[in-house]
């Protein structure tokens, strides 16, 4: 199972930004802000932690921050996937072609190269 994750920068920002609204709040006790800091800091959590992508067991997991599965794409074996620029794509038996756009701003690159590493591993076994 290869797991693609966030970026990584997103939830350190989110951090951030949680960690200036509690200052802001110590300084000037709005709890608006204290409220907008906890909400940023357990987003920026998720996105350090939440997979974006699961790939596994024939198929392909799309899910949101809070871990639930918002789509499945079916595939035959790693070997009929590839990694583009963008987007991910799905090569079924029969000829078809599926096209995942996957945004680079907002998934993890080395997780993606990973994935491309692992299918160019299941395609040299062939």
């Amino acid at each position: 199972m290869i797991r693609i994750g966030y970026h990584k920068a997103w939830g350190v920002v989110m951090l951030a930004c949680a960690a200036i609204n509690v200052a802001l709040y110590a300084m000037f006790g709005n709890w608006i802000q204290l409220g907008l800091g906890v909400m940023l800091a357990v987003f920026g959590v998720l996105y350090l932690t939440r997979p974006f992508l699961v790939v596994g067991d024939g198929v392909i997991q799309a899910k949101n921050l809070m871990g639930i599965t918002l789509r499945r794409f079916p595939y035959d074996k790693l070997a009929d996937l590839e990694v583009a620029p963008g987007a991910l794509v799905i090569t079924s038996a029969k000829g078809g072609r599926q096209r995942l756009k996957v945004s680079r701003w907002l998934i993890s690159k080395s997780d993606m190269q990973k994935l491309a590493d692992a299918v160019d591993t299941a395609r040299s076994a062939n």
